[in-house]
């Protein structure tokens, strides 16, 4: 971050934001736009080109999060007991399915690519949860077009009451 006596550590970056973003400087990278929606509208381009899965909260959890009856600090909670073991994270291993290829072999997700919702940002999100663990194993992020680290995405999370230990 900006300003730190030491600059963060050389490695490939992501960006995280949401699909609505894509015009506003800084809030993508590069490289592709990738969605990490468990239900994405097609017909407004959500899509992308293809979904990362990794990172696509489950189905189960999405009508109890709309509907109030699962607040967010604990979809929070559920998501990092799901994501704990980080399997196919790190650089090299995490992948997406390309658009319109049923079954496709994984593509490799690398360094410029976006990983986008729909969630407002500056609004409790699925994005920050997958951005610590992103931190976690190796990557650079680049959260609703802000560099952050670990402590700046334990802040927000904290905000939202969950007080869980990364």
């Amino acid at each position: 971050m900006s300003g730190d006596l030491f600059p963060p550590p050389a490695g490939p970056r992501l960006w995280l934001s949401n699909f609505a973003s894509a015009r506003s400087e800084g809030h993508h990278g590069p490289g592709r736009v990738l969605t990490i929606m468990r239900r994405p509208r097609a017909h407004l381009g959500e899509w992308g080109e293809g979904r990362v899965e990794t990172f696509a909260p489950p189905a189960w959890m999405l009508p109890r999060v709309k509907s109030g009856a699962m607040d967010f600090a604990t979809y929070v909670r559920c998501l990092k007991d799901l994501w704990s073991s980080c399997y196919g994270m790190r650089p090299g291993e995490l992948g997406y399915e390309p658009l319109g290829q049923p079954s496709p072999p994984l593509i490799e997700v690398v360094s410029g690519d976006t990983l986008c919702c729909c969630c407002a940002r500056g609004k409790p999100c699925h994005r920050w949860v997958a951005a610590d663990f992103l931190l976690r194993v190796g990557w650079r992020v680049t959260l609703d077009g802000r560099d952050v680290d670990r402590d700046a995405v334990a802040e927000l999370l904290k905000e939202t009451g969950d007080g869980t230990p990364g």
